[in-house]
């Protein structure tokens, strides 16, 4: 019996001793290798969750294209055909057709006798814009002979009102003329009795003739205000009676006057009587 209670009392401190002991094995410490792992994943995690980043080709592909208006103006219609078309429904069609900005002064036209729902009835095959203008302006004022509408092209927006209210806003731009101040000097020929035989029996030009000198940059500049105020809107300069000015600064004109004189200087112009000019 004493032999049975010692076996069982070994039994129970041999289980205590092994529930008490404290284990010997100590908890791993994380590699390098194993947090390397660990970050990664926690980074792409957060990647994840983050909005696909947009290329920047693809931001530049949706700007807006500049100089529409101009390039309009310039556009060639294949088949421009108006049946019972008002006025305004032909400018939301060449809105459309160009993707310019077209805007038309209403009021303007209004007060002048000028309705939207003017009827347009036109035809016309391989036409530019800038002639189909005066053609519809034509149209429109056919009752007016005195109205005179215009179109003025300014980056993407294409206005449409009367020529008197366009030119009535005047602003400065300055234009660059370097190319247009190159003098060619005039060179003065010799003549027969200037030429004698030299040694060797060479020609040889005796007493040769200098060359004449071409004019300064400041008179070539000039003579290129002069042609200006003369041709283009003669009576919008001081020099004339109007308010125009123009002057040479180092190499460029500036210029201030109504944005028609300004696309006529480097652009295009369109009138309802048909004149156009070119820069």
């Amino acid at each position: 019996m004493a032999t049975r209670m010692s076996a069982v009392t070994f039994v129970l401190s041999l289980t205590a001793s092994v529930i008490a002991a404290p284990s010997d094995t100590k908890p791993q410490k994380k590699n390098k290798v194993t947090k390397k792992i660990q970050k990664d994943q926690r980074k792409d995690g957060r990647s994840r969750k983050r909005k696909p980043s947009v290329k920047r080709s693809s931001r530049r592909s949706t700007r807006n294209p500049k100089n529409l208006a101009v390039k309009a103006m310039k556009m060639v219609i294949e088949d421009a055909e108006f049946v019972d078309m008002t006025f305004e429904e032909f400018t939301e069609w060449l809105a459309r057709r160009t993707r310019a900005n077209v805007v038309v002064r209403w009021n303007v036209l209004k007060e002048l006798g000028i309705e939207r729902d003017h009827a347009i009835a036109l035809k016309r095959r391989d036409i530019a814009v800038r002639e189909l203008l005066v053609l519809v302006f034509r149209q429109v004022t056919e009752a007016l002979p005195a109205m005179e509408l215009a179109a003025k092209a300014d980056g993407n927006i294409l206005m449409i009102s009367t020529r008197k209210d366009i030119n009535a806003k005047r602003m400065t731009r300055v234009y660059d003329i370097k190319n247009l101040l190159i003098s060619i000097p005039h060179f003065t020929g010799s003549k027969i009795e200037d030429i004698d035989i030299g040694d060797n029996d060479n020609f040889r030009i005796r007493n040769p003739r200098l060359k004449e000198k071409g004019r300064t940059p400041n008179a070539e500049a000039q003579h290129l205000i002069d042609l200006i105020t003369r041709h283009v809107e003669p009576l919008s300069w001081k020099i004339n009676g109007g308010k125009g000015t123009i002057r040479y600064y180092k190499g460029r004109l500036v210029v201030y006057n109504s944005l028609e004189v300004h696309q006529q200087l480097g652009g295009v112009v369109v009138r309802a009587s048909g004149a156009e000019t070119r820069g």
